[in-house]
């Protein structure tokens, strides 16, 4: 999410830093900056997954945003805001629950 909402092609950041990685932090973003479930950005989260597989990465961990939480707009910049969401979620935990469910299938 974060290369995408800085306007940064993700595929390409991915050939240019692979040799670097040594684990995934994962979220996803739209163009518009919103922040939705991994696989359902423009972030080619589900391309890079099995990429990093494919080279041995085993170790990822999950940063979903799916709903906006005490402080954020403390850590945005003068004038900023983050967009989050874009699907209505119960709680927090419902919103986990579907951000480990739509990143499970690109592990397989």
């Amino acid at each position: 999410a974060n290369f995408v909402q800085c306007g940064q092609e993700t595929l390409s950041a991915w050939k240019m830093l692979k040799p670097y990685v040594d684990y995934l932090h994962i979220k996803d973003a739209k163009w518009n900056g919103q922040v939705v479930p991994a696989g359902y950005g423009d972030g080619n989260v589900a391309a890079i997954v099995k990429d990093y597989g494919l080279a041995g990465g085993k170790v990822m961990t999950l940063e979903p945003h799916l709903q906006e939480f005490v402080g954020l707009a403390g850590l945005e910049m003068e004038g900023e805001k983050s967009v989050v969401g874009g699907i209505a979620f119960e709680n927090a935990r419902a919103a986990f629950d579907c951000a480990v469910n739509c990143i499970r299938p690109m592990m397989e």
